[in-house]
């Protein structure tokens, strides 16, 4: 082997600078490849031209690639290992989260019940404008709709059914209904084409026996409230007008998310306190529509009578009183033993005996002369603790006793534990005092 090129194998040794250059170890001196070769080749035989001749540029970047190759496998292999979680550390990482879940969620909770009541509250005011607007209504008569049916003691709660296929009409009303019913048919109609009002038709003294949807040609006054035109020039249109002329009093979007029947969600269980072990006494029931708060369960409506001269009916006596408790008690409770519901609560919780809510048949009314602090429970008194007087009482009155909002009406939300008559209900008043 040549001097010139056993020299250059020992003393040669591939080098990798910092500026990415390949060079030659000479005493810690940095030669270009091309500069070392010129330098070797005096004492390089003619014949060989492998020491002379300069690396290509694919040569030089394969070779200075070599290295930073083999860094970046080991440190990889060595991250790999590093990165690796042991069980126990696992394990605290999950107790960790688990912990965070479970103080969060209830936090969660309470604030999209915040949102949700924020909306109820919001369909309460919608609502608001909208009896207010069916009051405006002159030829509706002019006044707040009614929220229990006007039939005889032997039919009371009754009324005609309206969507009855094919129509009839009976001829009694056939049909419990609640006020939470009869906000619906004011504000959208029985039907969701709007409201004909609730009009003795047959002048006989009562609107319930007319609110059937029976269509007569030739006896105009056999028409029933809902009645549709059966003859082929005018199929389906209202024999009677129809109010207001867009079909609601609210908005189209209120119309279409807040308005269900009892039947969608006794079968859903949306409504707590509805005993879903004893079924309507009438199918019918449960097709008609009615408005339902964010939660999806039905919003009671309560009309004053402002006429009476006791705060509430008195269920013992039926002495009437400014606001009836059992106007909404399909849902909330009634005196009826074939009907018999839960209940309100009203804060005393499941009777341990019948396992109801407050039972409408024990309701008694206080007298205009009874003391407005003993209703309140401020005398030490608890008869009427747990009362649908005390839960809609005026306390700001001292002088009588008076229900909140005498001269108009009632809306009440069960809120988010589904119950009526607690302390989170929605409602349309003020409650400074709870129970």
């Amino acid at each position: 082997m040549h001097a010139g090129t056993e020299g250059r194998r020992d003393e040669g040794t591939n080098a990798r600078w910092h500026d990415g250059t390949e060079a030659r170890k000479h005493g810690g001196t940095k030669v270009e490849p091309r500069a070392f070769a010129r330098a070797a080749a005096p004492g390089t035989p003619s014949g060989d031209q492998s020491l002379a001749a300069p690396d290509s540029a694919a040569t030089v970047r394969e070779r200075s690639a070599r290295p930073m190759q083999v860094v970046s496998r080991a440190f990889s292999r060595a991250s790999a290992r590093g990165a690796a979680f042991t069980l126990v550390e696992l394990l605290v990482v999950i107790s960790i989260i688990a912990l965070l879940v479970a103080l969060l969620l209830p936090a969660f909770g309470a604030i999209r019940n915040t949102a949700k009541v924020t909306s109820t509250t919001a369909e309460f005011q919608a609502i608001a404008t909208g009896l207010d607007l069916f009051r405006a209504e002159q030829a509706l008569g002019g006044t707040l709709p009614p929220s229990s049916s006007d039939a005889n003691d032997q039919n009371k709660d009754k009324i005609a059914f309206p969507l009855a296929d094919p129509p009839a009409a009976p001829s009694n009303p056939d049909t419990l209904v609640t006020g939470a019913h009869l906000l619906a048919f004011a504000l959208v109609g029985a039907d969701l084409r709007g409201t004909a009002g609730f009009k003795d038709i047959d002048a006989d003294g009562f609107w319930s026996d007319d609110s059937h949807n029976r269509f007569n040609a030739t006896q105009r006054k056999e028409n029933g409230t809902y009645a549709a035109d059966t003859d082929p020039n005018n199929y389906g249109q209202p024999a009677w007008p129809r109010y207001p002329s867009s079909g609601s009093y609210v908005a189209d979007d209120l119309k279409t998310k807040r308005v269900e029947t009892l039947n969608a969600m006794k079968e859903e269980g949306r409504i707590f306190n509805y005993d879903l072990d004893q079924p309507f006494d009438d199918d019918n029931t449960g097709k008609l529509p009615l408005f339902v708060d964010a939660w999806d369960r039905p919003i009671l409506y309560y009309r004053a009578n402002r006429a009476a001269r006791l705060m509430v009916q008195d269920e013992k006596d039926k002495a009437a009183g400014v606001y009836r408790q059992e106007d909404n008690g399909l849902i909330t409770g009634t005196s009826k033993a074939a009907q018999n519901r839960k209940g309100l609560d009203f804060g005393r919780g499941r009777d341990p005996n019948t396992g109801l809510y407050c039972d409408i048949a024990d309701a008694t009314a206080p007298t205009p002369n009874y003391k407005t602090e003993d209703i309140q429970g401020e005398g030490g008194s608890t008869k009427y603790q747990y009362t649908f007087a005390r839960f809609i009482h005026n306390p700001k009155v001292k002088t009588a006793n008076e229900p909140v909002r005498k001269d108009s009406y009632l809306l009440i939300s069960a809120g988010p534990d589904g119950t009526y008559g607690t302390t989170d209900d929605v409602v349309n008043w003020s409650r400074e005092t709870d129970q």
